[in-house]
């Protein structure tokens, strides 16, 4: 969710037409700014899950709801399928 008011807030900020003449680039750079931390956040979210990934290969686990594992992936599958349908059809 923090991201998203991060992105929402920076465009607003970057489509300001009036700015002070000491801020020599004007409010375009939040928007660059946004797209950095928007960067940085996914790459170390990408980082975390990766790390967790391996130490869950090194220490298996015994799934005990394996059904349910199931229907959740298969939710996950097709929201998935919705959603690159919605915005690639």
């Amino acid at each position: 969710m923090a991201k998203l008011e991060a992105s929402t807030n920076t465009r607003q900020i970057s489509e300001k037409t009036e700015f002070r003449q000491d801020f020599s680039f004007g409010w375009q750079r939040a928007r660059l700014l946004g797209a950095f931390f928007n960067g940085t956040f996914l790459l170390a979210l990408g980082v975390s899950i990766f790390l967790q990934s391996i130490e869950r290969f090194i220490s298996l686990k015994d799934v005990s709801e394996a059904k349910l594992v199931l229907i959740m992936g298969c939710v996950g599958l097709g929201l998935n399928i919705i959603t690159a349908v919605f915005l690639h059809g």
